[in-house]
């Protein structure tokens, strides 16, 4: 699966976490993976729940057909990564969308070493690794036309 990273932010540990990513998911998906540093302003769009709160954000889609699509021809996902600063998602770190033009789109920001704990649980692994293989789950049941059980193994920690 062809893989496109956008890095709105220059880390020196690409090569580590693009490995950790390929290790985790061998023997179920090979990835081929390749970064391109960019400078982007995001556009985010908030939703609103039934008590009409604004409870998250998402880049726009809008946004992301003109901006980031048009970067990704030729590839399956495609990742923009910001920075924490840059992510309006807060307190959610990242969002698979699902496909725009027959491209996976997952989006989200983090510090590049943060470490990722879920419910309380200290995961091994950086932030970015641990939430990306998670939006990468969800993007492969997209794909592949299943339900999405990624949270279902996720809590459970399989």
């Amino acid at each position: 699966m062809k893989v496109l990273i956008l890095s709105n932010i220059r880390w020196n540990s690409w090569n580590t976490k693009i490995q950790s990513l390929k290790d985790w998911f061998k023997g179920t998906v090979e990835l081929d993976v390749t970064v391109k540093d960019i400078s982007l302003s995001p556009i985010f769009t908030g939703f609103k729940g039934n008590d009409g709160i604004t409870r998250y954000y998402s880049m726009n889609k809008a946004w992301i057909t003109q901006n980031i699509i048009p970067l990704a021809k030729g590839y399956d996902v495609v990742i923009f990564t910001m920075s924490n600063s840059e992510n309006k998602m807060f307190p959610i770190q990242a969002s698979s969308i699902g496909a725009i033009n027959g491209i996976q789109v997952i989006h989200g920001g983090c510090n590049e070493f943060d470490n990722y704990n879920f419910n309380g649980v200290r995961y091994d692994g950086d932030i970015w690794f641990n939430i990306m293989r998670h939006e990468l789950c969800h993007a492969l049941y997209d794909i592949q036309g299943k339900q999405d059980n990624t949270h279902k193994y996720w809590e459970a920690g399989t």
